[in-house]
């Protein structure tokens, strides 16, 4: 079944969009390592989007919009234009999906593009030997509640290094991707802890 034929062309060009935009977004947040780290972000993106596209997924849905976003490779440049309306363009694609689609397919395409926008943060060390106190500190805080996130998952591999590479901007902006794609998810604990 071609999933993607379910949405109008807008929407479709949409969906397959973001992949690619929020990849960007994560790089563009953080100027720490200059020229090279943009570079080598932006490569990572590249080599992710190509091998997602050529990759197999538990949704065959996804599996069709990385194979449309690798494909579409010509409109990266247009697409990078948007990179600053991601967030809410997120959402849309959210609400979009949710109407037409199963709960695992969406939850699926949710979590190919948060794993997107790690793997583009983790592909450049912003923080060295001459970073703040406070920064390092933050450092330590994030390493401190990855692994214990971890271990609570009860996840077998945890490489600490590679958090290393996400500077804090960084994880600021894979929570604010995180809230763009999951709406709504605050706004439910919220009303949780004031009915309590």
């Amino acid at each position: 079944m071609a999933f993607l034929e379910q949405f109008s062309k807008d929407q479709r060009d949409l969906i397959v969009s973001i992949p690619y935009r929020a990849g960007l977004y994560v790089s563009s947040v953080d100027n720490t390592g200059g020229a090279k780290a943009g570079h080598d972000e932006l490569d990572a993106l590249e080599s992710i989007i190509a091998e997602k596209g050529r990759g197999m997924f538990e949704s065959a849905f996804v599996h069709e919009v990385m194979a449309e976003t690798c494909t579409r490779q010509t409109d990266w440049k247009k697409w990078a234009e948007t990179v600053d309306t991601v967030l809410e363009d997120c959402t849309k694609s959210v609400g979009i999906i949710q109407g037409k689609l199963a709960d695992k397919d969406l939850d699926a395409y949710r979590m190919n593009v948060m794993a997107i926008g790690l793997a583009v943060a983790k592909a450049f060390r912003e923080v060295d030997a001459n970073s703040s106190f406070m920064d390092k500190m933050a450092m330590e805080l994030r390493l401190w509640r990855d692994g214990a996130l971890r271990i609570l998952r009860r996840e077998k591999y945890w490489d600490p290094a590679s958090v290393l590479n996400v500077s804090a901007s960084e994880d600021a902006a894979l929570d604010k991707l995180s809230k763009a794609l999951y709406p709504g998810l605050d706004a439910g604990a919220e009303d949780k802890q004031v009915n309590a």
